[in-house]
């Protein structure tokens, strides 16, 4: 093995990941914090936190996403070729 890869920003699937990752620690902050009681005001929000954070993750990701595909321009050569 070569060792750890590194991370690609650029993939859908490690966007995802983080997603997972993000909703599960919030769903598990609310229980922690809540002592897992219906009734405290947070627990409300338990669902909608993570809702609304892919929501706006998968809008912001239509938008941005085909200009963060885009490959940038090649590098233009140092000297033009002679003719």
């Amino acid at each position: 093995m070569d060792g750890p890869q590194p991370i690609d920003w650029r993939s859908a699937r490690t966007w995802q990941k983080l997603g997972y990752g993000l909703t599960a620690a919030w769903m598990l902050f609310v229980i922690l914090y809540t002592d897992s009681d219906p009734g405290h005001p947070l627990f409300n929000a338990i669902f909608l936190v993570p809702i609304a954070g892919w929501v706006a993750a998968i809008a912001l990701a239509r938008v941005l996403g085909p200009r963060l595909r885009r490959d940038p321009p090649p590098e233009a050569p140092s000297d033009p070729p002679e003719r």
